[in-house]
């Protein structure tokens, strides 16, 4: 009998308007993922959806409040092995520190769940080159088709791979990356 110990990972793609969350679940077995879960979160609709708290606080406190709910309910949910993320690129300076802003919301929701599970970064050229697309490629479409030409990945049923958009694509390509970077 083969026992197979399947990894699964919260990967994540932040965003300061919208980020991607998946649960993607390894087989170091076969040597294949399967894709459980991906969401993107709305900044947008989390500042509807908060609208008293956004009076209070603030855009951005009300996003990551928002973006804490997702995250910590996919950590509640499917009980993760690893989180792992793209990490904040320099570009735009408010930008930047929205999304170290966010990452920092995300540890401390993992570190209440299990403060020693690691939280691990990765550039996003790494994740690019992960599904063949270069890393100074912009073109998000590239990223789609990369995670569609990989034999090694299938998805729950209710996923609609036609349909995902970019943050999908990312948060799944983190999780993938995470794996390859660490040869498990």
């Amino acid at each position: 009998m083969i026992i197979d110990p399947r990894i699964t990972i919260l990967s994540l793609d932040p965003g300061s308007l919208t980020a991607g969350f998946s649960i993607v679940s390894y087989s170091p077995v076969s040597k294949t993922y399967h894709v459980v879960k991906t969401v993107t979160g709305s900044g947008k609709e989390y500042l509807k959806i908060l609208k008293d708290i956004k009076k209070i606080h603030g855009d951005r406190v009300t996003r990551n409040l928002g973006y804490g709910f997702v995250f910590n309910e996919l950590l509640q949910r499917y009980k993760p092995n690893v989180v792992a993320s793209e990490e904040p690129h320099l570009r735009f300076l408010t930008a930047f520190r929205a999304l170290v802003e966010q990452i920092s919301v995300f540890r401390m929701h993992l570190f209440s769940y299990d403060p020693e599970m690691p939280y691990v970064l990765y550039k996003g050229s790494a994740v690019k080159n992960t599904l063949g697309v270069k890393g100074n490629s912009g073109d998000k479409e590239l990223m789609h088709k990369g995670l569609m030409a990989r034999t090694d990945i299938t998805f729950a049923k209710n996923i609609l791979t036609d349909e995902l958009d970019e943050h999908q694509v990312d948060s799944i390509a983190v999780a993938i990356t995470h794996i390859e970077k660490n040869q498990l």
